[in-house]
């Protein structure tokens, strides 16, 4: 909100971000034992507040239109646990084969999110969820085409996700340009398979209901360039015979071949191509051991 307030009722009390040509951020640390399967923290969009107070009095609305609250778009940058992180867009355009009766897209299209190699709670994930990551968006514009890239950075490694251009991010597009409310959310529920089944499985889930530290929320512009390093000066030899160059000192060789993560060396990963599997400081980040 712009200011300390419980009445929600007036939209001008609203922080509403111009995020078009922007980019935001926001670090994110799950520590050893964070959210688990069946949870889903989550920051958010919604073209709220609507014209009544609803069932808890805050004017909130969201595309799966519940009776007993409002409908509108919602844009749901983030929705995750420990084991994935899941980009849904939900605008709201009366047009759905098959669902003749919604108003906004209640499943979401498009979406996307991590799997298991890109994401996880160690064991082998590019991202490790155990150690703090950076989590970045951009929201661009291509030839009046809206494409939203999402970035997941640790350490130097990258996951990137990417939304558009369809129709309905179009359509998200022009919401977006008359600015939505930013909500952040914790939930849980045991039936919260469609996000997380491929860590998670199929059956009931049970949140562990453990906090996560989200910090350094930023908005920064995309028309601002990245400065670059000063270049660093070459020196250059006096004059007259160059000495030879010293040998190269041998290259150490690795004690193990293989990441793996079981008992005896067993579970290894054995693709070279696999961030993991290609140096023992790799294997080790990713909760592994570095067998022969």
């Amino acid at each position: 909100m712009r200011r300390p307030t419980t009445n929600y009722s007036n939209a001008q009390d609203f922080y509403k971000p111009d995020f078009m040509g922007k980019t935001f951020s926001v670090d994110i640390d799950f520590g050893n034992d964070g959210p688990s399967c069946g949870c889903n923290l989550n920051f958010y969009l919604v073209d709220m507040p609507v014209g009544f107070p609803g069932k808890d009095n805050d004017y909130y609305c969201d595309a799966q239109c519940f009776p007993d609250m409002g409908c509108c778009s919602e844009f749901d940058m983030n929705e995750g646990n420990v084991h994935v992180q899941q980009v849904t867009n939900h605008a709201c355009t009366h047009d759905y084969a098959g669902h003749p009766d919604w108003v906004c897209s209640k499943w979401g299209d498009p979406w996307t999110k991590t799997h298991s190699g890109d994401f996880g709670h160690g064991w082998g994930a590019k991202i490790n969820s155990r150690k703090p990551f950076t989590y970045s968006q951009r929201f661009d514009t291509q030839g009046g085409d809206f494409i939203f890239t999402t970035t997941i950075s640790q350490e130097g490694r990258e996951v990137v996700l990417t939304l558009g251009p369809n129709s309905q991010m179009n359509a998200m597009m022009r919401d977006l340009q008359r600015r939505l409310a930013f909500v952040t959310g914790y939930w849980f529920a045991q039936d919260m398979n469609w996000m997380d089944n491929e860590a998670c499985g199929y059956g009931p889930e049970f949140c562990n209901k453990n906090p996560a530290y989200l910090s350094n929320w930023r908005i920064t512009s995309n028309s601002i360039p990245v400065p670059t390093p000063a270049p660093v000066p070459v020196p250059v030899p006096p004059p007259g015979p160059v000495p030879p160059a010293p040998p190269a000192p041998p290259t150490p060789q690795p004690q193990g071949s293989k990441c793996c993560w079981d008992s005896a060396c067993s579970n290894c990963q054995s693709n070279p191509q696999d961030w993991c599997n290609q140096a023992e400081a790799n294997c080790k980040t990713c909760w592994g051991n570095w067998c022969s």
